[in-house]
């Protein structure tokens, strides 16, 4: 007599840990793991099936796993994507994920963005079941301050020769201050690192400023300053206690109140 022996398909332990991590972002939802479902042309089987509602409407989403190793079959294809386009509609599935244990290919995450399948990979530090690392290049700026000056402008010439840029006062406020202000406001919307930079603003109201030895009331205030510095990239691995990392977006989404980020 022949005995069948049934193997166990490989990568369970991927999908648990899967399903694990996407319960943890909605407790609400119904997630199963393995599902066995009957479509149009026969059973199919669902790795991680996520049941809850959408707008007051019940919804179903699917997440095929991928436990590939990246250093032997590489990452995830678009014949992948297509064969996950074709379930979906047999399963009735409102969205769908592929999560890939080695990442995907380019033309992968190209065909995907445009058929709206969502392209995922789990993150939890330390778990041996993960096989995916995030690295990214960032870029970061860093500038010197080097000058930076004053001119008031009001109905009659205003002479600040000689004064030095932090002695003029609103009231007992250094104007300083508010110049600084809009010069991190510049810097932080424009990608400079270097050059010399003018802004002018005109105030509604005259308004009176004070130095030692003077006083003037300005309707326009400019100011100059000048930086020098330059951009710099960096190669950062991200990871974090629970969380998941969109492809197509290149973000990473924490578990709320237990996810912690992790940037080396």
């Amino acid at each position: 007599m022949a005995f069948k022996i049934k193997k166990r398909k490989q990568g369970r332990e991927y999908e648990k840990l899967v399903a694990e991590i996407v319960r943890a972002f909605d407790s609400s939802a119904k997630v199963t793991q393995g599902k066995w479902v009957v479509g149009p042309d026969g059973r199919r089987e669902l790795d991680v099936l996520i049941e809850g509602t959408a707008g007051g409407c019940p919804s179903k989403g699917i997440i095929e796993c991928k436990d590939f190793n990246p250093w032997t079959t590489g990452p995830v294809g678009i014949n992948y994507v297509d064969a996950l386009d074709s379930k979906r509609h047999d399963v009735g599935a409102q969205f769908s994920l592929i999560c890939s244990n080695a990442g995907f290919t380019s033309d992968a995450i190209r065909k995907a963005k445009r058929v709206k399948i969502g392209l995922i990979s789990v993150m939890r530090k330390g778990d041996r079941r993960l096989r995916f690392a995030v690295v990214e290049d960032i870029y970061t700026r860093k500038m010197r301050f080097v000058s930076a000056s004053l001119t008031l402008t009001g109905n009659t010439p205003i002479n600040l020769n000689g004064v030095p840029f932090h002695e003029i006062l609103y009231g007992t406020v250094p104007l300083a201050n508010w110049i600084y202000h809009r010069i991190m406001l510049l810097i932080g919307s424009n990608p400079i690192v270097k050059g010399t930079f003018k802004a002018s603003h005109a105030l509604g109201v005259p308004l009176v400023f004070e130095w030692p030895g003077g006083s003037a009331e300005s309707t326009n205030i400019t100011f100059r300053f000048t930086i020098e510095g330059a951009w710099f990239s960096h190669q950062v691995n991200i990871d974090s206690t629970a969380g998941i990392y969109d492809w197509i977006r290149r973000r990473v989404r924490v578990v709320p109140g237990d996810g912690q980020l992790e940037i080396k």
